[in-house]
C-alpha cells in the first residue's frame, strides 16, 4: 500500500513539472516578465538570442514559461 502511494505521488509530482514546463504564456506576460519591449523580443528572437513563440492559431502566438524563465536564468548569471 505505502509503495503505491509513493508511486502516485511521484507521477503526481512529475505530472505537475510536465504541466508547468508546457505552460504557455502571452506576449504580454512576456514583456511584464523579462521588462523588454515588444520590438526587442522580435528582434533577439531574429536573431537568435531569444525563445522562438508557439503559433496558438491563426492570429496567436504564446511561449513556453519554462524557456522564458531558463532564458532569464541565463542573463542573471551571466552577470557573475
Amino acid at each position: 500500500m505505502f509503495t503505491k502511494n509513493a508511486s502516485n505521488s511521484a507521477s503526481n509530482e512529475q505530472t505537475r513539472q510536465q504541466n508547468q514546463e508546457l505552460r504557455l504564456i502571452s506576449l504580454k506576460d512576456v514583456v511584464t516578465r523579462t521588462a523588454l519591449s515588444k520590438s526587442t523580443i522580435y528582434q533577439l528572437i531574429k536573431d537568435g538570442a531569444f525563445p522562438k513563440q508557439v503559433n496558438n492559431g491563426s492570429r496567436r502566438v504564446a511561449w513556453v514559461v519554462h524557456e522564458i524563465d531558463s532564458w532569464l536564468s541565463e542573463r542573471i548569471n551571466a552577470r557573475y
